[in-house]
């Protein structure tokens, strides 16, 4: 590790101590992933003395140490696993910067682990997170309902527009120049497996196969389980999010373009990236800016409300669904700007299983499988099987595939809920081999925007039965959509599914009706022939794009396609 430490930080005296903790935690993730903890502060502060402090957590989510007031009471929730100091060779430039290097646990790193919302603030704010995590904990169903009363309350009050454009008053002793090589900043949000992640990684990829330089960074603290798999394609990547405070990444931004040259940024979900476009657009006006949004939140709209805000700085706005889309249009964004291309093709390219010959199994196999967060609501599910367990014994059987932060609650209301012997729970792994075991997959997530899990059980001849958000009902048979408050989504599955195993016939119409909706989503340009497409152009133009006119044209056009 010293010897990479020395070829990455040329001009530094390094000195690293580490406890036995620490030498077991660095063999499990590696040594190159500690030097992309500690690379993007070296770019944000160079020629200054850098004293960091290696910690160890085994909470989730990870609690972000350089963000937390120093007398704020968190101490016990990390320790100390090692020490590093870096001194320029050269006479150091003004104060030292001290951060924490915040790494998971070993433990945590390869699994999941305790879960916990605590709040940094005031003590009335960890005391309201701990009673939130208790009534999570012992009555999810009524803090599920209180929960999609604000959500609904809080998204039918959100407005999005851009905000007013920069306009330069011209340049004053301005040197700089465009960059030769294409350079891609991909700034991403995490490391960890989701839908939006899995986009994240194959636009990496077409932009590396099309001959970009490709530098990702992340602006959320994780245990970054997927790093491996990014440095396949990435040149080289940055964990910023492990040792930053929110200052820290202008001073990392304006070093980070001019060293690397950085001709192109894609944002995935980078809070960060969003907040730094305007000025870099302003100081690099080279800078091509584009990114792909999945998702609006309910209470504030997430990234989708920041992408729409900065739009007069983003020349190309990538949108997953029709929902998103819609969203765009009516917020007064550019048309032109707006690229409406789904997310097939790249998870799953095998034959797409014909509908007609489906048989129904006896008993029906219905499943989950999706990540333990508060977001997808895997208790309804559990208080789903409980139902149809006691009112339709023998009909069903109940597959379960995940993991995530509320692992240990699922657990305990798996015992409380007495369905030790009714769901079979599966450890991660294939979408396919899931696939093969069941017949209706449930997704009763409380918001979503089109699920690549849906056209993946639509590949396989799966009935999708979802919750009636985002765009979901693009892909999914409109009698098969369940409403969003938990207690009335719980009844309505039951009664569909009671409905489907009694009348064989309604489950293949409702097969069809779901398969002709994503037929039409399939007869779409999908996001990474639409890149690859796009990205050839900029490394070898050969004709003029096209016009502005052509490509509301275009966009009119795939939106009409989608409605139909």
């Amino acid at each position: 590790m010293l010897e990479q430490f020395k070829e990455q930080f040329v001009g530094y005296e390094i000195y690293v101590g580490l406890t036995d903790e620490g030498r077991e935690l660095l063999a499990e993730l590696g040594d190159q992933y500690l030097i992309s903890c500690v690379k993007p502060l070296v770019l944000a502060y160079p020629r200054k003395r850098l004293c960091l402090t290696l910690t160890s957590q085994d909470r989730e989510p990870l609690l972000e140490l350089n963000k937390v007031p120093s007398d704020d009471g968190f101490q016990f929730l990390f320790s100390n696993v090692g020490t590093i100091i870096m001194q320029p060779q050269e006479d150091a430039h003004g104060y030292d910067v001290e951060r924490m290097v915040v790494l998971p646990s070993v433990e945590y790193y390869r699994s999941s682990n305790k879960f916990e919302m605590l709040h940094m603030g005031s003590r009335l704010r960890k005391v309201l997170g701990k009673t939130y995590y208790g009534l999570y904990r012992e009555t999810p169903l009524s803090l599920d309902t209180y929960r999609q009363w604000r959500a609904t309350k809080s998204y039918n009050a959100l407005n999005f527009q851009p905000l007013p454009a920069l306009k330069p008053l011209g340049k004053i002793n301005s040197r700089k120049s465009v960059p030769e090589q294409k350079v891609m900043w991909v700034a991403m949000h995490w490391l960890e497996n989701g839908g939006a992640e899995s986009w994240g990684f194959e636009q990496a990829r077409q932009a590396k196969q099309a001959g970009f330089k490709v530098l990702v960074t992340v602006d959320r603290c994780a245990p970054q389980r997927l790093y491996n798999k990014m440095s396949e394609i990435a040149d080289e990547i940055f964990l910023a999010a492990a040792t930053f405070k929110d200052r820290d990444w202008s001073p990392f931004a304006r070093h980070f373009v001019e060293k690397y040259g950085v001709t192109h940024l894609h944002i995935h979900h980078s809070l960060a990236a969003y907040d730094l476009a305007q000025r870099l657009r302003l100081v690099y006006p080279y800078l091509r800016v584009e990114d792909s949004t999945h998702i609006i939140e309910y209470r504030n709209g997430g990234f989708v409300g920041d992408s729409i805000h900065q739009s007069a700085s983003i020349d190309l706005h990538h949108v997953i669904s029709p929902d998103l889309l819609d969203r765009y249009l009516d917020s007064g964004v550019d048309p032109a700007k707006v690229v409406f291309a789904p997310l097939t093709g790249f998870t799953y390219s095998g034959e797409i299983a014909p509908v007609e010959t489906k048989q129904l199994a006896k008993p029906i196999r219905v499943g989950f499988a999706g990540r333990y967060s508060l977001q997808k609501r895997p208790f309804l599910f559990l208080y789903l099987a409980r139902l149809l367990s006691s009112t339709a014994p023998g009909q069903f059987e109940f597959y379960m595939q995940g993991s995530g932060e509320l692992e240990a609650i699922i657990s305990k209301l798996v015992k409380r809920l007495k369905l030790q012997n009714t769901i079979k729970f599966l450890p991660w792994g294939s979408m396919d081999d899931f696939l093969q075991k069941v017949d209706v997959l449930m997704i009763p997530s409380e918001n979503e925007g089109l699920t690549l899990t849906s056209l993946e059980a639509d590949a396989h001849a799966v009935l999708i039965m979802s919750a009636d958000v985002g765009s979901q009902r693009s892909v999914v048979a409109p009698q098969m959509l369940l409403p969003l408050q938990g207690v009335a989504l719980v009844k309505a599955a039951a009664a569909k599914l009671k409905r489907l195993a009694a009348q064989p016939q309604f489950y293949q119409q409702q097969l069809s009706e779901q398969r002709a909706l994503i037929s039409k989503i399939r007869d779409l340009q999908s996001a990474s022939e639409f890149f690859a497409e796009h990205y050839q152009q900029i490394v070898e133009p050969q004709e003029a794009p096209s016009s502005k006119v052509e490509d509301k044209k275009k966009t009119k056009a795939a939106k009409s396609a989608a409605k139909a």
